[in-house]
């Protein structure tokens, strides 16, 4: 299984029910799947196999990090055998969030040539600016990279 999954997603987990003849395997549709969920979001669930034997389940992470394994199984309808899957493990991790501050005014004020701003409690900056918000975190490319040339 890929991942890990954000807390905030839906993971996909799938069964393949394949039947032999002796010679070739064949997909088997319409057959109904348990899945058991153990971990951090514990429960069981159903699909039914497509057309390429496929079933496939949602599990939704409800805001829960942690780690989960999930085992399929399903029941033969001509023999009453019982198959397992091997156990799949789904890692679930919170999303770093993200911290914005708005809006904040920087104000600005001359230095000396010893580099030290001494500023007077009824000063007046060089400079004010307002900046409507400051992003801590920011999505992965959000902020373009600098130009050549740039400091």
């Amino acid at each position: 299984m890929s991942g890990p999954y954000l807390t905030t997603s839906t993971a996909s987990v799938q069964a393949t029910v394949l039947d032999f003849d002796g010679w070739n395997l064949y997909p088997e549709s319409d057959v109904v799947v348990q899945f058991t969920v153990a971990g951090a979001h514990p429960f069981t669930g159903s699909a039914i196999t497509d057309w390429y034997g496929v079933a496939t389940l949602a599990i939704p992470g409800l805001g829960v990090a942690g780690t989960d394994t999930v085992k399929a199984q399903f029941t033969s309808s001509s023999s009453g055998t019982v198959y397992q899957s091997n156990t799949a493990t789904l890692t679930w991790v919170a999303p770093k969030p993200e911290i914005t501050i708005s809006p904040v005014t920087a104000k600005f004020y001359v230095a000396d040539a010893s580099g030290v701003v001494s500023t007077m409690p009824l000063s007046q900056p060089s400079l004010t600016q307002t900046f409507p918000s400051i992003v801590f975190n920011p999505a992965a490319g959000s902020i373009p990279a600098p130009r050549r040339g740039w400091a």
